[in-house]
């Protein structure tokens, strides 16, 4: 028989034993965690859990109950050499943005590429991915950062890129991919990470899903959360004191120096199943900086008066937490603003949901970015 407490206190230290009987919301433990528990109990087990039964589960107090009269083995899984991914193309006007490659073109064949060998290593297409009890699952991007060796605007037109990259993934729902984009004298090193969700009444009610796994599925699995999960569930639970991007250190805080509200632009922010796309927010987080640049820091961005003009990203580390309705405001803030090494600044800021039903605004994402200033010849 196995005891989930020890399991639960891997993931929750102070987690106190009379809280087993409590409901999930009420026992301190976010949905995050939930699914951290659900990769440990399996593995540990060695018992996967149904959705059908899984969904019945009001406490951990239940779940223990379903333990100690037997749960049912897991199906045997095939770790081969893995689902990889090559792609080649070239920067064309297509790829560009303000003189350099476009970092929304980029992120959004970022997420093509590790939504395709998901669906691949899943054998289905995106739109018949159900969990099972039928419903229609997404891949939610909880994670999502890259480093280049050069900026954005350094890339040239008719440049070719290739990229390369792999997927894994732990347990049945967390999905990885480590992705490198070559260029001409550049390098792109890329890791992104992906749950499952499925939508209730809203984009505010997405809850977590499993798909079924095949039994020739060769995607590589960890036996444990990777490190990128480690720090993605620490920086949600607000335990992160100090990242670390482009060899540039930042301390994490929830202080905000500055500002203002963005509205959703449903033509370019939305993906194709009406949720604020992944690829959207680092992009709505640079609008809302250009304006926080005007009014605090106009003399940064030198003779082009413009900061996008100015500057280029290098690196971005993109945290995520929740989505957004069409009618909801985002609020963007600044924690922090700072002059990097060698011509670079570090930006950390903040999105919250504004939504007409919330009393108080929710932060759904952490964006932490290094850009260094371009040449006047780049600008």
């Amino acid at each position: 028989m196995t005891n989930i407490l020890p399991i639960i206190r891997a993931i929750s230290p102070q987690f106190d034993e009379q809280q087993l009987n409590l409901s999930f919301d009420e026992c301190g433990l976010d949905s995050f965690d939930l699914l951290d528990f659900r990769v440990r109990l399996e593995k540990a087990t060695d018992a996967a859990i149904p959705d059908t039964q899984w969904v019945t589960f009001k406490s951990f107090d239940d779940i223990q109950r379903y333990l100690n009269n037997g749960a049912a083995p897991a199906a045997e899984e095939i770790a081969q050499e893995g689902v990889t991914s090559n792609r080649h193309t070239s920067v064309n006007m297509p790829q560009m943005a303000l003189g350099g490659l476009s970092e929304s073109w980029l992120l959004k064949e970022f997420g093509d590429i590790h939504w395709d060998m998901t669906c691949r290593a899943l054998n289905s297409e995106s739109h018949n991915l159900l969990d099972e009890l039928g419903n229609r699952l997404y891949a939610t991007f909880v994670r999502v950062r890259y480093e280049s060796t050069h900026h954005l605007k350094t890339f040239r037109e008719n440049e070719p890129l290739d990229f390369r990259a792999r997927l894994s993934r732990c347990g049945r729902s967390m999905f990885f991919s480590d992705l490198t984009v070559h260029g001409e004298d550049k390098e792109i090193r890329t890791s992104l990470m992906t749950t499952f969700s499925m939508r209730q009444s809203n984009n505010k009610s997405l809850l977590k899903g499993q798909p079924s796994i095949p039994d020739d599925c060769a995607v590589q699995v960890f036996d444990s959360l990777p490190a990128f999960g480690e720090e993605y569930r620490e920086m949600r639970r607000g335990d992160t004191h100090e990242l670390k991007l482009a060899n540039e250190t930042f301390a994490v805080t929830k202080d905000l120096l500055y500002e203002t509200t963005y509205d959703i632009n449903p033509y370019h922010d939305l993906n194709g199943v009406n949720l604020l796309y992944f690829a959207a927010y680092p992009l709505i987080s640079d609008r809302c900086e250009m304006q926080f640049i005007r009014e605090r820091h106009p003399e940064i961005a030198g003779s082009s008066r413009h900061w996008p003009l100015a500057a280029s990203t290098i690196a971005r580390d993109v945290f995520y937490y929740g989505n957004c309705d069409l009618d909801d405001r985002i609020v963007f803030g600044v924690n922090s603003f700072e002059p990097g090494r060698e011509r670079k600044f570090k930006i950390a800021t903040s999105l919250f949901r504004l939504g007409r039903d919330e009393p108080d605004r929710q932060l759904i994402a952490n964006i932490f970015t290094v850009k260094e200033l371009a040449n006047e010849s780049n600008s």
